[in-house]
């Protein structure tokens, strides 16, 4: 999508830091300065083109840090409780999100039952 609307980077919240191994000349996903706010084992599947065009800013601060950050620049989230939400999913409906995805990937659920 970043490159659709003619972007050459995306810049993400997540937690988790990037940097680029001279010796194998290869991008290499890093755990966040944060551990209990490390959010790399979700991007553990970024392409090494992924990873050239990403920016983690979040990654080398606490949310301490970004709270400080937010509050200088007088931004509404700076004193947001903490959300353990999916943050791609729209309005927290897990259920519409599953099945949405399952369609776009070609394989609908055929069974939807449950809770």
């Amino acid at each position: 999508m970043a490159r659709q609307i003619g972007a050459e980077r995306l810049a993400t919240g997540h937690y988790a830091r990037i940097r680029r191994n001279e010796q194998s000349g290869r991008w290499e996903l890093c755990r966040a300065r944060d551990d209990s706010k490390d959010q790399s084992y979700f991007l553990w599947g970024l392409t090494q083109d992924q990873l050239a065009r990403s920016e983690f800013p979040l990654g080398e601060l606490s949310k301490d840090d970004v709270r400080s950050v937010a509050r200088l620049a007088n931004l509404p989230v700076a004193d947001k409780p903490e959300s353990m939400e999916l943050c791609f999913v729209p309005n927290g409906n897990y259920v519409q999100f599953i099945e949405a995805y399952s369609r776009e990937r070609g394989s609908a659920l055929a069974n939807s039952e449950g809770e």
